[in-house]
């Protein structure tokens, strides 16, 4: 049965090739037909795979083979919820070490220039919990023209939030839990704890 929604992903000529790397790196993922041309056509031959029916941990997608009109850009990514540290490297290494490339704050390319957010759960969490009370700033911005006025406002606003999030006794208050969680993922997630605090 066809799925109500499938998302479609343009590739040059590797739509076969990526939608098996993504079966074998993460679990619920299958290729499920592969659509080939039937005879010779402009621009192709018989044999040709045109399309991928395939699933990415459940989600329904399709694989387009369409030529090197279109390309993938950050417009477009899956994001990942990883629940150890473990997790997060297993994902990270396959798609960075299989011809893949790094960038900033969790996100990387695949070999094909798909964008892939590979984000611990935990840090997820904590930030949304921490954004309603403090504001879109616990977010790094990047701007593309930086002036030395920039720099030292930037600097100044970070010292005087950063001081209010990590103020003394927050780790330790009931009443502080999205502070307390934020600064426990420092440690608390790189030694393999699961659990957060519990809030209401």
């Amino acid at each position: 049965m066809v799925a109500k929604n499938t998302i479609c992903l343009w590739y040059d000529k590797d739509a076969e090739e990526a939608a098996n790397f993504y079966a074998r790196t993460f679990p619920d993922s299958a290729v499920s037909a592969v659509h080939r041309a039937p005879t010779d056509f402009p621009g192709g031959s018989a044999g040709q795979v045109l399309t991928v029916e395939f699933t990415v941990l459940g989600v329904s997608c399709l694989g387009l083979n369409g030529g090197p009109v279109f390309k993938h850009s950050e417009a477009f990514s899956f994001q990942i919820a990883t629940d150890d540290q473990a997790e997060t490297d297993r994902y990270w290494d396959a798609i960075v070490g299989n011809g893949g490339a790094e960038s900033a704050c969790g996100w990387c390319k695949d070999k094909w220039g798909l964008s892939w957010q590979i984000t611990p759960r935990v840090l997820t969490e904590a930030m949304l919990a921490l954004m309603p009370r403090h504001g879109i700033a616990v977010l790094p911005i990047v701007k593309d023209e930086v002036t030395p006025e920039m720099v030292a406002a930037t600097l100044q606003h970070h010292d005087v939030r950063l001081a209010h999030l990590f103020r003394k006794n927050d780790p330790d208050s009931d009443s502080d839990w999205a502070t307390a969680t934020l600064r426990r993922f420092v440690t608390d997630f790189r030694l393999g704890v699961e659990e957060t605090p519990e809030h209401e």
